[in-house]
């Protein structure tokens, strides 16, 4: 373990709950994400010392705000953010929860510092580079992003960062390129149902309509 990194501290039947939402939110197969939210309070309630548990569900209910905008969602994930810096306040991954929230909320004060402190801590790391790829897509700024996480997944070419990559891709009008990353992203994770439904709407969109088809009716 990275020096610093604190204990695992959680029973081992919320354990096995966490890892079980982990890998539905990862592989895309809840339907609705909220009641996986309302899944780690209950793993929290369990294991209130469970860092990583308090660290995901800051991430998920900053996601459903990103997507809903439902103030609630926004309080949720602060508090979650509050009872990890409680217990790990120099832990990397927190700083990197804490980066994706200010984002949200175009604090760019408070993104930049911690993005500062991170790079303090671990400097080199590729999640730094990651960080600083989302400050720059939350300002705007797609294709400085685009070119930094071509940088970073040549180093770490994981099924997210190439998901990622491909739908700033097909915002700026390069439809090949992020077809070919999907492809990729599909050999490094099969089945996984993110890059397969950003790639049933590229299809639909700019290609071939009865692949297209194909896939929804996969998903579906």
């Amino acid at each position: 373990p990275r020096p610093g990194t604190p204990d695992l501290e959680v029973r081992a039947e919320d354990y096995a709950e966490f890892v079980g939402i982990k890998q539905r939110l990862d592989a895309g197969r809840p339907a609705d994400r909220a009641p996986e939210l309302d899944r780690l309070d209950a793993v929290l309630a369990g294991s209130p010392r469970f860092l990583d548990g308090h660290l995901a569900a800051a991430s998920l209910a900053a996601n459903l705000y990103q997507d809903s905008k439902r103030p609630g969602d926004l309080t949720r994930a602060r508090a979650s953010l509050e009872n990890a810096r409680g217990l790990a306040p120099d832990y990397p991954p927190l700083l990197s929860v804490e980066i994706a929230l200010a984002s949200l909320e175009g604090d760019w004060k408070r993104a930049e510092a911690s993005l500062a402190r991170l790079e303090t801590i671990v400097p080199g790391d590729p999640i730094v580079l990651l960080q600083r790829c989302r400050i720059l897509q939350a300002r705007g700024d797609l294709a400085g992003t685009t070119t930094l996480l071509r940088q970073l997944i040549a180093d770490r070419p994981v099924w997210s960062n190439l998901l990622w990559l491909a739908d700033l891709e097909v915002r700026q009008g390069q439809v090949a390129a992020a077809r070919g990353h999907l492809e990729q992203a599909l050999a490094l994770a099969p089945g996984n149902r993110w890059p397969r439904a950003k790639l049933a709407e590229i299809e639909l969109l700019y290609g071939d309509l009865r692949r297209a088809e194909t896939i929804y009716g996969e998903l579906i």
